[in-house]
């Protein structure tokens, strides 16, 4: 008895672990694409702003990441409290049916919860409570990650809310490249919707030549697979959000360390 206890206390330690070691991996491989696309960087030997970064990048990644399975639990007891209806599991969807949306969309036009809370065959009443349970669970993390971003970048509002839009949409875009498992995952379109109307075009409005420029970032092939668009999307905002930011909030990020890098853009053949 005590060995089968051991062995469960090992594989229960040894899960956790690994967990945490791949939220860990994610995490880091989110942030490479964060630094990428925004061109954020700390000034030379200005640790205080790296951590603030860093604390950044983290915000958002547990905004969409973690423990959503504490969301899971009380949709759970929700859809058990009904007699005759099934319990809410996230089936296949896994922790993605939660929170992978595009930042600005409501959690009521996820494809992949409506079919799992229908399958609960709830009453309305019932299915309204578990909207209103992940609409309450997504505003806290949404006002986190907005505040998170008006601390770190010290921006207005407007613009931070835009800045939260692209790193928040950003990240679901690199999750289509990660993973093989993208059905959970906001649909391409919604999310080039999103960060076109409620990011790019934020930061690009009154200036002519970034109006223009940001067009080139949707300038995709969208019949190609959905990882290969999202790579090029991520590619393009590369090298014109960089660009955008650093017209409209250069001196805001100076003033706490914080650089932008901004590439050339490659020259593109003549039609």
């Amino acid at each position: 008895m005590k060995k089968q206890n051991l062995r469960i206390l090992f594989l229960t330690g040894f899960c956790i672990v690994s967990l945490c070691l791949l939220q860990g991996m994610a995490g880091r491989a989110h942030k490479k694409e964060w630094e990428k696309t925004l061109g954020f960087t700390s000034e030379e030997g200005n640790t205080g702003a790296e951590m603030s970064l860093n604390q950044l990048y983290d915000t958002f990644s547990n905004a969409i990441d973690i423990n959503a399975h504490i969301l899971l639990n009380k949709l759970k007891k929700v859809s058990k409290s009904e007699e005759g209806s099934q319990e809410f599991t996230w089936g296949n969807y896994g922790h993605a049916i939660f929170f992978h949306w595009a930042f600005n969309d409501a959690p009521k036009n996820h494809k992949p919860l409506k079919e799992q809370l229908k399958k609960c065959k709830m009453s309305n009443s019932g299915y309204k409570t578990c909207l209103r349970l992940v609409d309450e669970e997504w505003n806290q993390r949404k006002s986190k990650c907005l505040k998170e971003v008006e601390r770190c970048l010290g921006v207005d509002r407007e613009t931070a809310a835009a800045i939260a839009t692209l790193l928040h949409d950003i990240h679901i875009l690199a999750d289509y490249v990660g993973n093989t498992r993208t059905r959970p995952l906001a649909l391409i379109k919604d999310l080039k919707q999103d960060l076109m109307t409620h990011g790019l075009q934020v930061l690009a409005r009154g200036n002519p030549q970034h109006e223009a420029d940001i067009k080139l970032v949707m300038d995709v092939d969208s019949s190609r697979h959905n990882k290969i668009i999202a790579e090029q999307l991520l590619e393009n905002l590369s090298f014109f959000l960089p660009q955008c930011l650093s017209a409209r909030c250069s001196e805001s990020l100076l003033e706490r360390g914080i650089r932008i890098q901004v590439k050339q853009v490659p020259a593109r053949d003549a039609a």
